[in-house]
């Protein structure tokens, strides 16, 4: 596999990403994420992978995920959501003191039927569909190259895809716990529980504060402040979850230990100047953040 291909297509994936994906989402924002996810996503990972006479589902990890860890695979991801919203929260407050933050662009469902609607395209849509490109497309092209390399890398593009500097490393450290779960199990289904079950947190709780604020409508869009005293009472709260997450892990851990990970039958070919789509990203996320300023 080379990656000057992977990183390509990813570098394609994100400029459509970014106008196409945007455009439709500015016209309408459920029909647009469908578009996105399966049109921009979806699709063109499957074309990918039939280009280079790869089979996809083999390629991917389409293979059984033992029930056992599912427990293990939703408590990591439940922990593991706190300690990325700590981390946002962060750089939310560090960043705040020099760019400009806007506010959430999803709005927050307002009842049962928008809760269960958001929980099918931005949870469960989304689950699938970036799944099988990040984890089941670029981290089975980079792991080639090592299983640390390859949990970090597709964590780095995944941030990247984004185009959300302000919750850049969240989605990073989001990323790398996704491709570890799934490379761990050897299965791109942990990936898709541990994404789904992440999406659907953020969603409930949304709702829940909705419910809790009286249903009112949400505040159009302005800036994000992170006050001193949130960021210390978000320090205090993620101790637990912060613990709760290296112990499950650790257990996680032991439980898959005799799992096989076969290594890769093809080699990553590319030297560093097959990198330049993930360095023009970076360049392209740098001067979105100045822009924000």
């Amino acid at each position: 596999m080379n990656l000057k291909k992977i990183n390509i297509f990813y570098f394609i994936v994100l400029l459509l990403f970014a106008s196409v994906g945007a455009m439709a989402q500015k016209w309408n924002l459920m029909y647009g994420l469908i578009i996105t996810e399966v049109g921009l996503v979806l699709i063109p990972s499957l074309i990918f992978l039939f280009m280079n006479n790869m089979k996809p589902a083999e390629f991917m990890r389409f293979k059984r995920m033992r029930l056992s860890l599912v427990p293990y695979v939703v408590g990591i991801t439940v922990s593991g959501w706190f300690v990325a919203e700590f981390i946002g929260i962060l750089s939310v407050f560090c960043l705040s003191k020099f760019i400009h933050i806007p506010t959430q662009a999803l709005p927050p469902p307002t009842n049962g039927t928008e809760l269960a609607l958001e929980l099918v395209i931005v949870a469960g849509l989304a689950a699938v569909c970036e799944e099988i490109m990040m984890r089941g497309v670029i981290l089975r092209g980079y792991e080639a190259k090592g299983e640390a390399f390859g949990i970090i890398m597709s964590g780095l593009m995944f941030a990247l895809l984004h185009l959300n500097p302000t919750n850049f490393f969240s989605i990073w450290f989001l990323g790398m716990m996704l491709a570890y779960l799934v490379y761990r199990t050897d299965s791109i289904f942990a990936g898709m529980i541990a994404h789904f079950t992440n999406n659907s947190i953020a969603l409930v709780i949304m709702y829940m504060v909705g419910i809790m604020s009286g249903g009112s409508a949400p505040a159009e869009a302005g800036q994000v402040v992170i006050t001193p005293d949130v960021l210390l009472a978000w320090s205090v709260i993620v101790i637990p979850f912060i613990l709760l997450f290296v112990f499950l892990l650790r257990g996680f851990k032991r439980k898959t230990q005799d799992i096989q990970v076969p290594k890769p039958d093809y080699v990553a070919t590319g030297g560093i100047i097959d990198y330049w789509p993930v360095a023009v990203t970076a360049v392209i996320y740098i001067v979105r953040m100045v822009m924000m300023s």
